[in-house]
């Protein structure tokens, strides 16, 4: 039976993405209706023809649905990860469940009975205008397969002008899509007929058809004779646009809404003009993909036509995502743009590898089939990462987004900027000396810090240059804390060396870094294992990597440090006699320092950050917790040791690892 749990719901709301984006006052509403329950691996939720009786959300771990076939075979429809919800079908259409649901492991749920949930779609009309749509599409899907779960989801691309690359785009994200997904997906041309032959980037012999004028009741069967499968594995289907067209919005939609039942992807390629079928299309896809470059006049030409539709839909800037192409130069006009910038376009000329790289990215978003990693804060701890990142290079492990805090950003900007396990690691050795012991010269008067960054920001600058997070190979944010408010703030734009030194800026230690209004120190006090920032994005796969020292770490270290002078106790009496007093010496001078004020600000920043990071990590899927027992925060002189401990411990999660890739 599931237990029910005392938890904080409302920071758990917050970082779901279904609730991230209401007001406070509107999540404590479903806060006082949901409670938290945890359900044992393989415990069933609800089978296959019980009444529908809640509303489910996972909050962490898996669940499966799968129907029972009359010979008691299971055919499993499908995995959900974190931020998925279920039972929504039976529940507003109050039938019976059409399938089982299973928990495959350990799991916490959001539950909220049924007549709660009505109260809380009563009191938050958003939400009811959110699930009446995931209804209809839902129910059409169940129109062909009565047990299919799974949602279509359409994608309009519009590009600002013609010349911006946004049919390549289009064609380009449907192809994406298709190979990372493995589902079914069409590429809708209405780009102006005889401007734009999306025929030419499909490299084909021939002009491909086009579908002719269409009844608002068409015929099913002339549309699907006028789809193409496409070698890469995308069907496409022509649709004629523009004056001589002459397709009302009515007849569009009824065509997308029909494809949206067959494909489980549609994307929709837009003509750059804007009648009002086009803003009718805009208006009912699920996902809007603005594509521009950064000339003045286009961008806002951009804003202009985003405000229109923000005035018409009112909820349409939660699905608009704003790219910026390269093609016709680097952007250098961005800060016009009113808008979040989603991902940036190379110039597919200059750098293929980097634009399909990213269109990847962006598919693999979309799909709900990204992994995210998550490089916790550890000081010299932090050199095994360039263990894990080494094993997973080595096994060829996709990582689509890094989130690194501390130490852990650090790794991380090295590893965006393109150095490989083997570079940092040869990093890592050739300046061990100059982070391995702290001398007389680094100290500094301590009016906000003990320590000069004089040597981190030499390093940092050699490295990694002036590069920017417009300039890394994937998506990386760098995880600091606000000193003033004490909140935790995500860097994901401007100068890299400048986040990653406002991350590692151990409080005592380091002085804070300005940054915008703010004075910002160690990502670590507040997040050492950002996990909740990729719940946020709503990333369904997580791998975190804890270096933070376990009670039992801390425990087995002074173990091997009495074990370790016990051995040497037989050594020193063979030692020549000026040698021994110089030990002596020395030993007394670092008894009598001991604990330092370094040692002591750390470890009790240690201390602290523990709980933190053992919480973060129960809601990562795989964690690696390298065996760091025995090894000290300031150990930079070790990096070969340290860094086979994050090998060892990468290769020994490697299995959960690999099944959580290969899961759908």
């Amino acid at each position: 039976m599931p237990q029910k749990v005392i938890v904080d719901k409302s920071f758990l709301l917050k970082q779901i993405s279904l609730f991230s984006e209401l007001e406070s006052y509107q999540r404590e509403i479903i806060a006082k209706k949901a409670g938290f329950f945890e359900y044992k691996k393989d415990e069933v939720i609800y089978k296959e023809g019980d009444a529908s009786d809640a509303f489910y959300l996972i909050i962490s771990g898996r669940v499966k649905a799968f129907v029972t076939k009359p010979n008691n075979e299971t055919t499993t429809l499908e995995y959900l990860h974190r931020g998925a919800y279920f039972g929504i079908l039976s529940l507003l259409t109050n039938e019976p469940h059409s399938v089982s649901t299973q928990v495959i492991n350990d799991s916490l749920i959001l539950k909220v009975n049924k007549e709660d949930f009505y109260y809380i779609l009563k009191m938050l009309p958003q939400l009811a205008v959110h699930f009446s749509a995931i209804l209809a599409r839902r129910l059409k899907k169940r129109r062909l397969d009565q047990k299919a779960v799974f949602e279509s989801t359409i994608i309009s691309v519009y590009g600002v002008e013609k010349n911006v690359g946004s049919t390549l785009y289009a064609l380009n994200l449907a192809k994406a899509l298709c190979r990372e997904t493995n589902k079914g997906v069409i590429f809708l041309d209405m780009a102006n007929f005889g401007e734009t032959d999306v025929s030419k980037f499909l490299e084909a012999n021939e002009i491909l058809p086009v579908l002719e004028l269409i009844p608002v009741f068409f015929d099913e069967v002339k549309v699907k004779n006028c789809i193409i499968k496409d070698e890469s594995g995308i069907n496409i289907l022509r649709l004629p646009c523009g004056a001589q067209a002459k397709l009302g919005s009515t007849q569009v939609i009824s065509l997308i809404s029909y494809l949206a039942t067959i494909f489980d992807y549609c994307v929709v390629d837009l003509p750059t003009n804007e009648d009002e079928i086009i803003l009718t299309v805009l208006g009912q896809a699920d996902s809007i993909h603005f594509i521009s470059d950064s000339r003045s006049e286009n961008i806002e030409a951009l804003n202009n036509l985003v405000g229109r539709l923000e005035g018409q839909l009112g909820d349409s800037r939660r699905k608009v995502r704003m790219i910026v192409s390269e093609l016709n130069g680097r952007p250098e006009n961005l800060a016009l743009l009113k808008y979040r910038i989603y991902a940036t376009l190379p110039d597919i000329n200059k750098n293929e590898q980097k634009y399909n790289s990213a269109i990847k990215r962006i598919a693999r978003e979309i799909g709900d089939v990204l992994i995210g990693i998550v490089l916790g804060s550890g000081a010299a701890w932090g050199l095994s990462l360039i263990g894990v990142i080494k094993v997973l290079e080595r096994e060829k492990i996709p990582i689509d987004i890094v989130v690194g805090s501390s130490m852990g950003a650090l790794i991380g900007a090295f590893w965006a900027t393109g150095n490989k396990g083997v570079d940092m690691e040869r990093i890592a050795i050739e300046n061990k000396r100059r982070f391995g012991e702290f001398s007389f010269k680094d100290l500094k008067f301590p009016i906000r810090g003990l320590l000069s960054d004089r040597k981190v920001l030499y390093f940092l600058r050699r490295h990694l240059g002036n590069r920017t997070f417009q300039d890394i190979k994937f998506p990386l944010k760098i995880v600091a804390t606000s000193l003033e408010d004490r909140r935790e703030v995500v860097i994901e734009s401007g100068d890299l060396v400048d986040a990653v030194r406002a991350s590692i800026a151990i409080p005592g230690i380091y002085s804070p870094i300005k940054y915008q209004d703010m004075y910002l120190i160690d990502g670590g006090v507040l997040n050492p294992v950002p996990v909740s920032v990729l719940l946020k994005m709503n990333v369904k796969k997580i791998i975190a990597v804890n270096i933070t020292p376990s009670p039992e770490d801390v425990q087995k270290g002074l173990l091997i440090a009495r074990e370790k002078a016990a051995k040497e106790k037989p050594e020193f009496k063979h030692k020549k006699f000026l040698n021994r007093i110089f030990i002596k010496v020395r030993r007394k001078i670092l008894h009598f320092l001991k604990p330092n004020i370094l040692e002591i600000i750390t470890n009790s920043i240690e201390a602290l950050e523990y709980s933190a990071a053992e919480a973060s990590c129960k809601q990562a899927d795989v964690t690696i917790h390298p065996n760091i027992a025995g090894w000290s925060w300031k150990d930079f002189v070790n990096p070969e040791v340290l860094i086979s401990l994050g090998e060892d411990a990468a290769l020994k999660a490697l299995p959960e690892i690999k099944k959580l890739i290969a899961e759908d």
